[in-house]
């Protein structure tokens, strides 16, 4: 057996015992981060800090990155961390949600007729508050299809004004390191400088889906003009996985199963980047909200009405 070969054996006989072990911290950290009042997160992979409200970032093991966790504990608190080696369909995730800060995606209807309201604050938007159309966008730097989009959603925003927004939300693929890399760089970079520094970085990301190595991050990063020593440390501990962890959460519960994936006005686009048929698209849901305007609904309600019977069909 080459030596290779030898070190992958050794590796997977020694993995029952290393999911024990970091059981048994699991169940340590539980007793540290306390169960009652402020719950304490891993901010820093090098210490415990933060608690309340703040999300904890990435746990890792054996130094191949993000721990793999079923998918039923992604909404899990911390204390439940010590139930999540015993599964046996793992599920890789970037980092622990608080469930009370995840907004649930709502829906309605069935099939062509399904509507979702996926949750837009505190995401990159490009566009007005109070739009007549909200698109969601979950994409994967990763894949040149969502670079379509993305290009073509660039396109058509400013054709149709404040009519239309565009909310960036990020959807990694489960098992692509690079790719997770990737959206946590995008989301430093809407840290340090907005939507608009957002949509700048993910520009960069997007000329080269095939190149998401480090090295390429960083030099992205200097073109977008972001203060590089935060941005390296950002990478290096993951310090916004929790983030991209709820865009994930988001995205399973909207059921997106393939990249790119557009809900224009909570209406399902999967694979779409040409132009003509997300401006129809659009046209249809301009049509629907401003229906919904002349009924009395607010114009900053909008897209939270979205799930509610069109103004016609409601019963008096």
């Amino acid at each position: 057996m080459t030596a290779p070969l030898e070190f992958a054996a050794r590796r997977e006989r020694s993995r029952p015992v290393t999911r024990a072990a970091f059981g048994l911290l699991a169940v340590l950290l539980t007793g540290a981060c306390g169960a009652q009042g402020g719950q304490r997160f891993m901010d820093d992979p090098r210490a415990l800090q933060g608690s309340g409200s703040v999300g904890s970032e990435t746990l890792r093991a054996e130094g191949q990155g993000p721990i793999a966790l079923p998918t039923d504990v992604r909404v899990q608190q911390y204390a439940g961390l010590a139930n999540v080696f015993g599964s046996d369909q793992p599920r890789r995730v970037l980092g622990w949600v608080n469930p009370a800060e995840v907004e649930q995606v709502s829906s309605s209807g069935t099939g062509w007729d399904a509507r979702y309201l996926v949750p837009v604050a505190n995401a990159p938007t490009q566009g007005a508050a109070d739009a007549l159309v909200t698109i969601v966008f979950f994409m994967d730097f990763s894949s040149a299809h969502c670079a379509a989009v993305f290009e073509t959603l660039g396109d058509l925003r400013p054709r149709f004004g404040r009519d239309v927004r565009v909310v960036y939300k990020l959807r990694p693929g489960d098992t692509d390191e690079r790719a997770h890399r990737a959206a946590i760089a995008a989301v430093e970079a809407y840290r340090q400088k907005g939507a608009d520094g957002f949509a700048a970085m993910a520009e960069q990301l997007f000329n080269r889906t095939d190149d998401l190595s480090f090295a390429h991050l960083v030099d992205a990063a200097a073109r977008v003009e972001l203060e590089p020593r935060t941005f390296t440390l950002g990478l290096r501990y993951q310090s916004h996985a929790s983030f991209v962890a709820a865009d994930v959460m988001q995205a399973d519960r909207a059921e997106v199963r393939d990249l790119p994936t557009l809900f224009v006005n909570g209406r399902r686009l999967v694979g779409v980047s040409s132009d003509r048929l997300i401006a129809s698209v659009i046209d249809r849901e301009l049509v629907n909200a401003r229906a919904r305007l002349s009924a009395g609904i607010p114009r900053q309600r909008l897209y939270e009405s979205i799930l509610e019977p069109p103004p016609a069909e409601r019963r008096p």
